[in-house]
């Protein structure tokens, strides 16, 4: 696929990423550090482990597609690995989510 297919696209049908930029990844860091710093659960064990590792999962998956989808990346087609990484991403909410209805019952170490 050449570069002439993403310049193809209307202006109107792209995302102006940089509006969120900040926002993001601002959430993500805040996020890591309430993990590290307020996690509500001390008691259960491996938990703050658990959510931390999968936090910084999601920091370096978020930051990777960053780098395969920037314009200055030196080959724009990259980009289109970008769908798998965002599944990840969404696979690891979602994880978070099903650990977090019992989670004394799902982290059994």
């Amino acid at each position: 696929m050449s570069s002439d297919f993403f310049d193809s696209i209307p202006e109107e049908k792209t995302l102006d990423y940089k509006g969120i930029k900040g926002e993001l990844r601002s959430v993500i860091l805040t996020s890591i550090n309430k993990i590290d710093r307020e996690f509500p659960l001390p008691h259960i064990r491996g938990a703050q482990s658990l959510f931390r590792r999968l936090a910084y999962v999601a920091k370096n998956t978020y930051s990777s597609t960053l780098f395969l989808c920037a314009e200055n990346s030196g080959n724009i087609e990259f980009s289109l690995s970008a769908h798998p990484l965002l599944r990840l991403l969404l696979e690891e909410v979602f994880i978070l989510i099903f650990i977090s209805e019992d989670l004394q019952a799902r982290i059994n170490l």
